[in-house]
């Protein structure tokens, strides 16, 4: 559904309008994981489980409503036959091989996430270390969602004053710094300012790669380069941060952390 979901989004608006737009569906996803599981917890608690899914269906179906009002635009007619699966995923594949553009975006993506997915895999760790118990990783969970959402509203301005490659290099050292910081102290009002400063660059970073990554590819292959952008993002995600859980079994979260935040800033080469 994502990369379809997402591809569609810009459909309505103009190309220079892009990047708001894209940015505001990051807002509202993230906004979505930040209120989502405080208001399933409170249904949880006063009317039990069951209610939690009459929920979940119930915001799938306005979903479904307002796809149904505003569906996305009609491709031109095509006088090619239609592809079948394989044959489109394998035309996907050669276009992003030999695409320069969308190539380095998905190589880019992949070491942002796979660096950055150290914090997220170890954020409750670092909420047993500050001894804040559940309350406190709920706060710094709160903390990642708020920057995500504070950002993006004024990412639109910050892209148009600066320019893309500024924002990501800027947000790439931003998140390393962030990841010292958890690693190196132990106030928690410090590393909650950090959590806010970090997800506040991993929105600025994510939206930028995938706008770049829309704004490169042509309309036949929107939608599969978005869904290679994704696998590159969350397959990394994934892959990094069962590494960084077991490297801080061996080595110790502190020393995890560094060398997560010396793989970030060493991103910047790529």
């Amino acid at each position: 559904l994502t990369p379809a979901w997402n591809s569609s989004v810009i459909d309505p608006v103009p190309r220079d309008e892009w990047p708001q737009a894209i940015t505001a569906v990051s807002i509202a996803y993230n906004a979505a994981r930040a209120v989502g599981p405080t208001m399933a917890g409170l249904v949880f608690a006063q009317l039990g489980a069951g209610w939690v899914f009459v929920v979940t269906v119930a915001t799938t179906l306005v979903m479904w409503e307002s796809i149904r009002r505003w569906p996305p635009r009609q491709h031109d007619p095509s006088k090619l036959p239609a592809e079948r699966l394989w044959g489109g995923t394998l035309s996907g594949l050669r276009f992003a091989w030999h695409s320069h553009m969308i190539l380095a975006q998905l190589v880019r993506v992949m070491a942002f996430s796979a660096a950055g997915s150290a914090l997220w895999a170890l954020l409750p760790v670092i909420a047993q270390r500050l001894g804040t118990g559940a309350e406190g990783f709920g706060l710094l969970m709160g903390c990642l969602g708020t920057g995500a959402v504070a950002i993006g509203l004024v990412l639109g301005r910050l892209r148009a004053r600066f320019g893309l490659e500024i924002i990501v290099r800027t947000a790439a050292l931003v998140f390393a710094a962030a990841m010292l910081m958890a690693a190196l102290t132990q106030m928690a009002w410090f590393v909650y300012l950090w959590m806010l400063l970090a997800c506040a660059a991993l929105m600025s970073a994510m939206s930028t790669f995938n706008t770049a990554t829309q704004a490169s590819a042509p309309q036949w292959v929107r939608s599969r380069a978005v869904a290679m952008h994704m696998l590159a993002a969350l397959g990394a995600f994934a892959m990094g941060s069962a590494f960084w859980g077991a490297s801080s079994d061996l080595i110790g979260l502190t020393f995890t952390l560094c060398v997560a935040a010396v793989l970030m800033a060493t991103g910047l080469l790529l």
